[in-house]
């Protein structure tokens, strides 16, 4: 079980409490919140995902080379995250991004050429990576937004959930890929 799987269990074990005892005005309240939290979670999630992928394909490279990974930790993962994608309009939560290009051509032509490939033959795969590209960009208007004022009922927990377990599958993809390569 993930750790966003576990947070949506727990978080459905206080809704059912609130509705058990009849508190649906804080039900709501609470579900208003949670959207918030998941979309920031779930991103959260993905981002430390991505950077273990390149770290871990790295240390296979090149032989588990502490020097490379430091050097790659520190001009291409931390603090770089937010430029592998192209996310999606500014300010606009209905506008993401159509795909995940940008980050495909950061490893070259060929590695680009082969996922886009892979995606063509495969439908889910393109689903699950426009869904990926939705909670990034979820992620990034709650957070150069007011986040505590922000009002996103866009989504509702369930919703979230649903295209968090879509975009699992493009982190498993990439996972396999770069195992691969």
């Amino acid at each position: 079980m993930s750790i966003i799987e576990a947070l949506n269990g727990e978080m459905n074990e206080i809704k059912q409490y609130l509705l058990n005892n009849n508190q649906l005005s804080m039900l709501s309240n609470i579900e208003k919140n949670l959207t918030k939290l998941y979309a920031l979670s779930m991103a959260s999630y993905f981002e430390k995902e991505i950077q273990n992928i390149i770290i871990d394909y790295v240390n296979r490279a090149t032989n588990n080379s502490k020097y490379i990974e430091n050097f790659i930790r520190k001009k291409a993962v931390n603090l770089q995250y937010h430029t592998y994608f192209s996310w999606g309009e500014k300010d606009q939560i209905d506008k993401p991004g159509k795909n995940a290009n940008t980050f495909f051509a950061l490893f070259g032509e060929d590695f680009r050429a082969s996922v886009e490939e892979d995606i063509r033959k495969n439908q889910n795969l393109d689903n699950a990576i426009k869904s990926f590209i939705e909670i990034g960009h979820i992620r990034n208007i709650l957070v150069h937004s007011n986040f505590a004022a922000f009002k996103f009922d866009e989504k509702t927990t369930d919703e979230l959930i649903s295209l968090y377990h879509q975009a699992e599958i493009f982190i498993d993809y990439l996972k396999n890929k770069f195992a691969l390569l």
